[in-house]
């Protein structure tokens, strides 16, 4: 066979299935970049939700164990504020068991149990100051963990 009408059938055949071969890896790289930006969207919005939680769990409890006078809530509790504060605590926890997508950066930063620990700490000593700058600490590296989702 001469080399022209080799070169002419080949050609002819990469001109027919060339554009298949482009749409498939056109596909394939559409869909890899379509499931990472869905993956590191939810993974930040489970790093809003927990933040949400976790500074909602923060103010109530902070403000249910002030021993200042200047807060309202300090002093004797009544059962409705007793049950908001182990609400807002049990939710502060919970939410930390149903992230899917940054849990093992959590678990790696251990980030649950500084915010247990953070808890208890305030519970018996009651130093609001200390209390804050813990939460402030996990907030931070929270909001670290949806910042390296971005890019």
């Amino acid at each position: 066979m001469d080399f022209f009408v080799y070169s002419t059938v080949v050609l002819s055949i990469w001109a027919a299935l060339g554009p298949l071969v482009g749409v498939r890896y056109g596909h394939e790289l559409a869909k890899r970049t379509q499931r990472e930006h869905w993956i590191n969207d939810n993974a930040k919005q489970e790093c809003r939700e927990l933040l949400a939680t976790i500074a909602s769990g923060f103010s109530v409890i902070l403000t249910y164990h002030a021993r200042s006078s200047s807060l309202p809530m300090t002093g004797p509790h009544d059962e409705a504020e007793r049950r908001e504060r182990d609400k807002v605590e049990r939710d502060s926890l919970e939410i930390f068991y149903s992230r899917l997508f940054v849990s093992d950066e959590l678990n790696k930063r251990k980030i649950r149990d500084r915010w247990i620990a953070a808890i208890r700490q305030y519970e018996k000593e009651g130093n609001g100051s200390v209390f804050a700058q813990e939460f402030a600490t996990i907030a931070s590296e929270i909001r670290q963990i949806a910042k390296d989702f971005i890019g």
